[in-house]
């Protein structure tokens, strides 16, 4: 990811909602952040936490998905409404999950909840790999009804 797609990506108002909770308390206001990052100093040292990540840290079809997912389409409306929750609700609940926080940040991790995201009967394509598994049992388990 770069500094420009970050920057863009944290414009929105409902990814600063989701976000800025777990972001440090001096960077949680919008007008800070963005004073930040016209800071060339700033802007450097988030490019070298970026470069140090591996690039992006994410893999490039988690990217495209990114860009172009809207929280406001009646498609992901419909499917947080199917959840019963909002958007931060989801995101809470996975942040409050060491394991899952920490799979959304693995490339081959990310890639494999997308496709299932995108086609749940894709995850037979995961059934041998474990990992993958106990990444899906645990969403699963997080968001069971009660």
């Amino acid at each position: 990811m770069t500094v420009e797609a970050l920057e863009k990506m944290l414009e929105d108002p409902m990814v600063q909602k989701m976000i800025f909770p777990y972001l440090p308390e001096e960077m949680r206001d919008p007008a800070t952040f963005k004073w930040m990052m016209q800071s060339p100093m700033y802007r450097q040292q988030l490019e070298g936490m970026l470069d140090n990540m591996g690039g992006t840290g994410f893999d490039d079809r988690v990217l495209d998905m990114m860009k172009s997912f809207d929280l406001n389409s009646p498609e992901v409306k419909d499917q947080f409404s199917q959840l019963g929750m909002s958007p931060e609700d989801v995101v809470s609940k996975i942040m409050s999950n060491p394991k899952l926080a920490s799979a959304f940040q693995n490339p081959r991790l990310q890639a494999a909840i997308l496709d299932v995201s995108a086609n749940p009967l894709n995850w037979t394509k995961y059934q041998n790999d474990a990992e993958v598994m106990e990444i899906f049992n645990q969403i699963q388990e997080l968001f069971a009804p009660r």
